[in-house]
Order: C-alpha cells, then structure tokens, then sequence
C-alpha cells in the first residue's frame, strides 16, 4: 500500500526517530498520515511554502495581517517543532513531458523579510505572489511513478501544470521533526 511506502520509506530515513501521525489535541485523535491527490490538465498549486507556523512567522514581518483558516489550536502536536518538509509517493506520472515540481533555492525567512511581495498566510501555508524567481537557483526533480520524494517545503515551491489526459497522482505528507521524531500530518 502507498500508505506503507511512505512510513516506511520515513523510518527508514529517520536515523531512529520515531515516526508517528499528528495529534489533533481537541479530539485526540490522529490526523491522516497522508493525503492522495489527483491533478488533471491544467490543475496545479501556486508559489507557495508549507509551514505548520506560518502565521508567527508572518504576523510581525512587513505590518502583515495573517488570514488564518480553520482551528490553529488543533495542530499544536505539530507546532512544536522548528522543522517541516514535504514527503511524497508518485502514484502515476501524467505524459507531459517536462517537470511537475520547482523548488527554489529562497525560504519563508526570505519572504517574511520581502515587504514588496504580496502573501496569502493560513495556519499551515502561504502563498507567495511576486516573486521573481529569475535570479533563483531552482530545482526540478525528474520523479518517476513509485519514488519517494522529500523536500524541504519551507523553500517556496510550484506544482507545475500538466498538460495532459493522464492524471498525475501523489500520495503526500507533511513531516515535522526533531531529533528524536518525526511527526507526519495533512
């Protein structure tokens, strides 16, 4: 089961850290360990960073006003920690023939910093416009169907869109981590 891939694929990595699901503190109950996600032609997710703290992290910078969605308290279990990335199984690669994901080479740091960008903060993300990434050093993995890909998704990052029938499908997470463990959540 792709499920089974990516938390094995985790602890493997892990060096040791226990790996666990998030912990929604009002309900105590656990969040899923992933989500599966489907894009079609065209279908993509703007410029953008994943950060379980993304309102601290803007709420100060520039006179910003975070927007922040849904309940912030219920991700405490996660919030506790000063490290995110982004762990993902390609399910099926759709035919287009060019990369699906650019990482680039700046983080929320750089952008909280960058008061001429215009940003859109929720508890987990935050979508970045403006950003001229033509001076960026960008990387743009080939990922094939069955790979287990990781990033750090506190760097601004674009799924690409597809120009194909065939869907590009994903099983993804987001991992906060410490030293001692690693924490996956959606």
């Amino acid at each position: 089961a792709p499920i089974t891939v990516l938390l094995e694929g985790l602890r493997l990595l892990g060096a040791g850290r226990i790996v666990r699901p998030g912990i929604d503190v009002h309900t105590n109950t656990s969040f899923a360990p992933g989500i599966y996600r489907y894009h079609s032609s065209n279908a993509t997710f703007n410029m953008h960073f994943d950060f379980i703290r993304t309102v601290s992290v803007l709420a100060t910078a520039c006179g910003r006003r975070p927007r922040p969605a849904g309940n912030p308290n219920a991700f405490r279990d996660m919030a506790r920690f000063d490290k995110q990335f982004s762990a993902l199984v390609l399910l099926q690669r759709s035919s287009t023939p060019t990369p699906e994901l650019s990482v680039f080479k700046t983080n929320m740091d750089d952008i909280a910093s960058n008061c001429t960008l215009s940003t859109y903060p929720t508890h987990h993300n935050c979508h970045v416009g403006g950003l001229d990434t033509a001076q960026l050093v960008k990387s743009q993995p080939v990922i094939e169907a069955g790979d287990l890909y990781i990033f750090n998704s506190q760097h601004v990052h674009v799924v690409e869109p597809i120009d194909s029938t065939l869907r590009r499908i994903t099983l993804g997470s987001f991992v906060s981590f410490s030293d001692r463990e690693m924490v996956v959540w959606t």
